[in-house]
């Protein structure tokens, strides 16, 4: 982490100013090299305590690069992950208005809605299942406050994980009816 917090609060102003206004902006890591993924997710928490201060309600997280082939393509071997916001979340059977989104691409998801939280730091899959209340069909709207959607694993990051938007299904399935 080779920023200091004022850095941070700097670029977290302007991803946030970025999605306040639809301008996106250049890639962080370009504007600051150097920036790594580490940075971002500072960056990431000045703006979720931002959002919460506003009146913002989080209402659940978001897992990014959950396949092997998108990590290839950023180079990680993990996945990222963002925060999801009451006001983003879109009632079944309404239109999503893209008026506050700059680059939005549409993506189909299993959401996982939790019954309690995981409080283990190494939870084991067997603590996660159990937490887990039940499963649905999502779709995720993505978007970047990054430029043309030039991004990295920390740009992304930076950005909420690029999260902006999401519906869930209705149909609710528990984990012992369904084969993961």
């Amino acid at each position: 982490m080779p920023f200091d917090t004022a850095t941070h609060a700097k670029i977290a102003a302007s991803l946030y100013e970025a999605r306040q206004s639809c301008a996106p902006v250049p890639p962080v890591t370009t504007s600051h090299p150097g920036f790594d993924v580490d940075d971002a997710y500072e960056v990431q928490e000045i703006n979720t305590k931002r959002l919460i201060a506003e009146g913002q309600q989080l209402v659940g997280r978001k897992i990014g690069l959950t396949s092997p082939s998108v990590q290839a393509q950023f180079g990680v071997s993990e996945p990222d992950f963002g925060m999801l916001w009451a006001s983003g979340q879109v009632a079944e059977g309404d239109a999503v208005s893209t008026a506050s989104l700059m680059q939005p691409r549409a993506e189909a998801e299993i959401a996982f809605v939790m019954k309690a939280a995981v409080t283990s730091a190494k939870p084991s899959v067997d603590d996660v299942a159990g937490a887990i209340d039940y499963a649905v069909a999502a779709v995720e709207i993505v978007d970047s406050a990054i430029a043309d959607w030039k991004i990295t694993l920390a740009d992304t990051v930076a950005d909420n994980a690029s999260g902006a938007m999401f519906q869930l299904g209705t149909d609710r399935r528990k984990l012992s009816d369904i084969d993961l």
